[in-house]
This record gives C-alpha cells, sequence and structure tokens, in this order.
C-alpha cells in the first residue's frame, strides 16, 4: 500500500523527514524538543480547525455547534478582508481553493489519531462539496 501511494515532492518530504527527526529526539528524552512538540501539535490543531471552518464556509455546509462562535469570527473576518481586497478566494475557481486547503492540509501536520479522524472527516466531506460545486 505504502508503494502505491502518490510520490510527494521534495518539499514535502523534507518536512515529513523534519516532523520526524524532531519527533524522534523528543522520545529521545530531549526536553527542549518535547516542548517545542507540545507546543506545535497545539498549533497544528489550531490550524486544521480553522481549515475546516474555512472549507465548511467555501462549501456552504454546517460545522459542528461547538464550532459556531469561531465559524462566526472566521466569516467576519474573511467579509472584512474581502472588502479591503486582502481575499481574492471569490475570484478563484471552488476547485482551486479545495486544492491549495489540502496541499495547506496535508503539510500543516499531524495530531493524535482521534482528533485528526474527526477534523479529517469534516474536511473531507467539505471539500468534496466543494469540488463537486
Amino acid at each position: 500500500a505504502w508503494e502505491m501511494l502518490p510520490k510527494l515532492d521534495e518539499h514535502q518530504v523534507q518536512e515529513v523527514t523534519t516532523r520526524f527527526e524532531a519527533g524522534l529526539s523528543a522520545l529521545q528524552g530531549d526536553p527542549q524538543q518535547r516542548e517545542s512538540l507540545t507546543k506545535k501539535l497545539h498549533d497544528v490543531a489550531e490550524v486544521k480547525r480553522t481549515q475546516c471552518l474555512e472549507m465548511e464556509l467555501l462549501a456552504g455546509v454546517e460545522s459542528p455547534p461547538d464550532f459556531a462562535e469561531q465559524r462566526m469570527q472566521l466569516k467576519v473576518t474573511q467579509l472584512s478582508e474581502r472588502f479591503e481586497g486582502q481575499n481574492n478566494a471569490g475570484t478563484r475557481a471552488p476547485y482551486e481553493i479545495a486544492l491549495e486547503a489540502q496541499r495547506t492540509w496535508i503539510s500543516s501536520g499531524m495530531l493524535p489519531a482521534d482528533e485528526m479522524q474527526a477534523l479529517e472527516g469534516r474536511f473531507a466531506a467539505a471539500a468534496k462539496v466543494l469540488l463537486d460545486m
């Protein structure tokens, strides 16, 4: 199954290698590396939650009720950026937005399995709707 996966580009290989080496160092007892990875894990979770909300907004699908406040904040930010001309999402095709979001999703890192699975499900469902538009 591993051999059948699409080949990663050089940038993606470097990202995966860097994450692997950092994880290995943390497991070998480097307290600074462990602290750094804990912070990175928190940051990755925030990025992935925001990406889910962005995809759900673009696709016009509902977000879980627990994320209603964050969704509203994101929507206000996006509208403000569009008004100020900083956000060109309205001029790009849905598939372009979805592909860019998927690249960012993949490169942003991993999370504990249960949270990753829940977020991946939401992200994939919204991406499918967006790609089918």
